[in-house]
C-alpha cells in the first residue's frame, strides 16, 4: 500500500475535508507514491519519535498535531522551529496530519470525550462546516465542583487542572461543555449554555470573562483531552488495515 492508498483508508474514518478551513491536514511531508513499509500513529512530531522510527524501520507517521503551521521561509537543521521537519525529510519519513478533522469526525475526539463523560441530551458547538463540530455540551448527574474535578482527573488521567474564581463559588455542576485541545475561541458559544466549560489553553482574559458571565472554567492540559480520541482512532485504523499499529503516546505535558 502506498501513501495515497493509506490516505484513502484514513478518509473512511476521518474525512479530512471536515477540518477547520485554515488547518493543515493531510500529507505534509512525503510523496503519495511512496510505499508504506511500517506505520505509526503519534501525537506530535518530535526528535524522540524520529529515533523510534529509524530504530524500527518506520517510514510513515500519522500525527495528530501538524508540524507545519504556516509557510516556512527555510528548512534548517540548526533552527528549533524547522529542525524536526528537516530531519524527517532527510530520513524520507512521510508525515500525515489529522488534527481538527479528527476532532470533528463521527466517533472522533469530541464524540470520544462526550462518551467518556457520559453526556446526555447533547448539543454541538464550534462547527467547522454545516454538519461537523469540535464541541459537545451535555448533561451529567448533579455533582459538586470538588467531585467534578476528581472525576475529570480520573477520566483524563491528568493532575493538571486550573479553575476560575466563579467555579470555586458554584454549588453544583450539571451541564458541561467539552472541547478537545484549545477551545477558548468558542467560549462565547458556551456562555449561557453550560455550567462548566472544560478545555485547554485558557488565557487569563478568558478566565475573567467567564467570571463575569457566571461560567465555570476548567483548564486541562492540552493533550489529555486529545489522547482518548487518538487512541480510539488508532484501534479503528488497525482493524481497518488488519495490522498491528502502535500509538506513540506523549509521556510529558499530560
Amino acid at each position: 500500500m502506498n501513501i495515497k492508498g493509506l490516505m484513502e483508508q484514513i478518509e473512511t474514518i476521518v474525512p479530512l475535508s471536515n477540518a477547520f478551513f485554515d488547518d493543515k491536514v493531510g500529507l505534509l511531508i512525503g510523496n503519495e507514491r511512496e510505499e508504506v513499509t511500517n506505520l505509526i500513529v503519534a501525537h506530535d512530531l518530535t526528535l524522540d519519535l524520529l529515533d523510534h522510527c529509524i530504530d524500527n524501520n518506520i517510514n510513515c507517521v500519522i500525527v495528530y498535531h501538524p508540524p507545519i503551521h504556516k509557510p516556512l521561509d527555510f528548512v534548517r537543521y540548526d533552527n528549533p522551529y524547522t529542525e524536526v521537519v528537516a530531519r524527517f525529510l532527510y530520513n524520507n519519513i512521510s508525515v500525515l496530519s489529522l488534527h481538527t478533522a479528527l476532532d470533528v469526525a463521527e466517533g472522533g475526539n469530541a464524540d470520544t470525550l462526550a462518551d467518556l463523560f457520559d453526556l446526555k441530551e447533547i448539543k454541538k458547538f464550534a462547527y467547522s462546516n454545516e454538519n461537523f463540530s469540535a464541541g459537545r455540551i451535555g448533561n451529567i448527574p448533579s455533582i459538586s465542583p470538588e467531585d467534578f474535578l476528581t472525576f475529570v482527573e480520573k477520566k483524563l488521567n491528568t493532575k493538571i487542572l486550573r479553575t476560575n474564581k466563579y467555579f470555586s463559588e458554584m454549588k453544583s455542576v450539571e451541564r458541561v461543555a467539552l472541547l478537545p485541545g484549545s477551545g477558548t475561541d468558542f467560549i462565547n458559544e458556551v456562555i449561557g449554555e453550560a455550567d462548566v466549560y472544560l478545555t485547554g489553553d485558557i488565557s487569563h482574559h478568558h478566565f475573567l470573562t467567564a467570571d463575569i458571565a457566571n461560567l465555570g472554567l476548567v483548564q486541562i492540559s492540552h493533550i489529555s483531552s486529545e489522547i482518548p480520541g487518538i487512541d480510539k482512532f488508532s484501534t479503528k485504523l488497525a482493524t481497518l488495515l488488519n495490522m498491528n499499529l502502535s500509538y506513540y503516546k506523549p509521556i510529558h505535558y499530560g
